[in-house]
């Protein structure tokens, strides 16, 4: 039985590839658009595993996530028609 042929594992690459994700996803990858939040996590998770994630740009990254928040205007109504009410 031959032995297994492996490649050193090429952690610049890997490190550019999550950095890159975060910035804007991959044309293969496009169809995540509507899961860009949980692909970030991975992406940043990923670059915890690897030791950098102190690339991230933490601020930015952060207002991202509030960003995709629905929030209310004062003057307009809380509750959306498209969700049920709470219960009174």
């Amino acid at each position: 039985m031959a032995a297994a042929h492996s490649q050193p594992f090429d952690l610049k690459s890997h490190v550019k590839y999550f950095m890159k994700c975060l910035d804007v996803l991959p044309a293969p990858y496009s169809s995540l658009d509507t899961n860009r939040l949980t692909v970030a996590y991975f992406c940043v998770s990923g670059l915890d595993m690897l030791g950098a994630v102190d690339k991230v740009e933490k601020h930015r990254v952060i207002e991202w996530i509030y960003s995709m928040q629905v929030r209310a205007h004062p003057g307009t109504r809380t509750h959306s028609s498209r969700w049920p009410r709470p219960p009174r």
